[in-house]
């Protein structure tokens, strides 16, 4: 009988699904933190991040030292072409 079928296979009106978000995660200093987040997504070939988050954790100069670290490398990482 012609007509509507249920069904349980999930149906995607534009397209394929995207794939599953590759997680990249690094710990320490913040040049460390960088180099890591970079070296993994080469070995994923991941070439274009959609969002970067970043957690600075810590006290006292050491804080302080990481945070003003990060706020100056953040401006000097690639933008999206």
């Amino acid at each position: 009988m012609p007509g509507l079928r249920a069904t349980q296979e999930p149906v995607h009106l534009l397209g394929p699904p995207p794939p599953p978000a590759k997680v990249l995660v690094a710990e320490g200093a913040p040049g460390q933190v960088f180099q890591g987040i970079v070296d993994q997504a080469q070995d994923k070939g991941i070439i274009e991040l959609g969002s970067l988050t970043l957690k600075v954790a810590g006290s006292g100069q050491d804080f302080v030292r990481d945070l003003i670290a990060m706020a100056l490398a953040v401006p000097q990482l690639p933008s999206p072409r």
